[in-house]
């Protein structure tokens, strides 16, 4: 369930006759799942039902357990409207839950020349790791500079379904298991598509060594589509 409980609209700042709107929604999560992030669009249309402008694809980092209520801001502009008319806002929102999947360590290549593989046939989901290594990039010239590893991963999404958002995260740990650096790399999956993931870091030689990357595999998964609209005097 979604409703939009407050609406205010701001009159045009100069000549440029562009309004803008700040919109608040009330979202219950009526799923079995936690929520943890929501993709939302506002359309406005105006007295005549003519859309005038579109803000989609707002990303939110929101958190529901099952049955809560949680909140989500959204703004939009829109111009070329006549004033004293009622106008509409539509929105729309997709819930989606968080699933991690721990893929383990990769140890640290000792320079330039080597790698490390990850030759294990893994399905998270819908989606198949076809390839991943963990590189070191060339030694910079100055070598008390930092040094830069990367990472490659290729998975295939094998259903015909749309992933909106996966990637993967990795914490680069130095021998102690002390935190170094971490980096992230999330990607839209179309159906049946190939998608390559790229991660890089970098940290000092001495930091690097007997060090390594832990890496986990992130999804989003749809779980509700929910719209909610409210008439609006301008």
């Amino acid at each position: 369930m979604m409703k939009i409980i407050n609406t205010l609209i701001d009159d045009p700042v100069d000549n440029s006759g562009e309004f803008s709107c700040s919109l608040t929604l009330e979202v219950k999560n009526s799923s079995e799942d936690t929520v943890e992030m929501t993709r939302s669009s506002v359309t406005f249309l105006d007295g005549t039902g003519f859309a005038r402008s579109c803000n989609y694809d707002i990303e939110e980092n929101s958190y529901a357990e099952k049955n809560e209520i949680f909140y989500i801001d959204l703004n939009t502009n829109f111009s070329n409207v006549s004033v004293g008319k009622s106008c509409k806002f539509l929105v729309d929102t997709l819930t989606f839950k968080r699933e991690v999947t721990k893929m383990g360590y990769f140890l640290i290549p000792l320079d330039s020349k080597q790698f490390t593989p990850n030759n294990k046939n893994l399905d998270i989901g819908s989606l198949r790791m076809m390839g991943m290594i963990l590189h070191r990039f060339p030694p910079p010239e100055n070598v008390s500079d930092d040094h830069t590893l990367g990472v490659k991963l290729i998975m295939k999404n094998i259903s015909n379904n749309l992933i909106y958002k996966a990637g993967l995260k990795g914490q680069l740990l130095d021998k102690t298991n002390e935190k170094i650096s971490e980096c992230e790399d999330f990607k839209l999956i179309l159906p049946n598509a190939t998608v390559y993931f790229e991660l890089s870091a970098s940290a000092k030689a001495g930091r690097l060594k007997d060090g390594k990357f832990d890496f986990s595999f992130i999804t989003f998964n749809k779980l509700e589509s929910l719209q909610a609209e409210i008439l609006k005097d301008i």
